[in-house]
């Protein structure tokens, strides 16, 4: 069994087609090369059940939250407010990006949001100022993982749905964490 789902894998990845078709239909052409037809009814089913948590509703909805706010210019407030705490330090562009990313992680829950909300301000803003791209590229990707950890984070939501634990557990465990590591991030510009 586990060879000829191997085999199929291999053909359909040197086949071309995107790796996640490529895995979708590993899974099925398994099952129906194990069960035949049978397993349908129970698939459908676990599909179903799956997308009952009522949890995961707020996925989609802190996406939405984050191209509403970003449509609207908040990206810009925020950035413009983290520029009045730190703009005036020796480094001020990457204290601000660092404190951007807590803001906006707050808001959006997603480090992919935040890079690419943030980042397109703040990058061509340092590149102005003489910071390196290379320097603002990888102090953006950095500073963005905070987008994970402060909540309300999806990965958090994703996890306690999966793990059956409380979110607003898992919220409050999420604060410390993600401040320590925008204070390092920061002590460690600061050095």
């Amino acid at each position: 069994m586990l060879t000829f789902v191997s085999i199929v894998f291999i053909i359909l990845l040197l086949a071309g087609i995107p790796i996640c078709f490529v895995l979708g239909a590993t899974t099925l052409i398994g099952f129906l090369h194990k069960s035949g037809l049978q397993f349908l009814p129970t698939l459908a089913q676990r599909i179903f059940a799956g997308m009952d948590m009522y949890v995961l509703l707020a996925i989609p909805l802190f996406i939405l939250a984050g191209q509403v706010m970003g449509g609207a210019g908040l990206t810009d407030s925020i950035v413009n407010f983290s520029d009045a705490l730190l703009g005036r330090l020796r480094g001020g562009l990457a204290y601000v990006n660092v404190s951007a990313s807590v803001f906006f992680g707050g808001i959006s829950g997603s480090p992919i949001a935040d890079v690419a909300s943030v980042g397109s301000i703040l990058i061509p803003a340092m590149e102005k100022q003489g910071y390196d791209l290379e320097f603002s590229a990888a102090i953006t990707a950095s500073s963005s993982i905070i987008g994970a950890m402060i909540p309300p984070s999806i990965l958090m939501i994703i996890y306690a749905s999966v793990m059956n634990m409380s979110v607003a557990a898992m919220f409050a465990g999420g604060i410390i964490p993600g401040l320590l590591v925008a204070a390092i991030l920061m002590a460690r510009l600061f050095l």
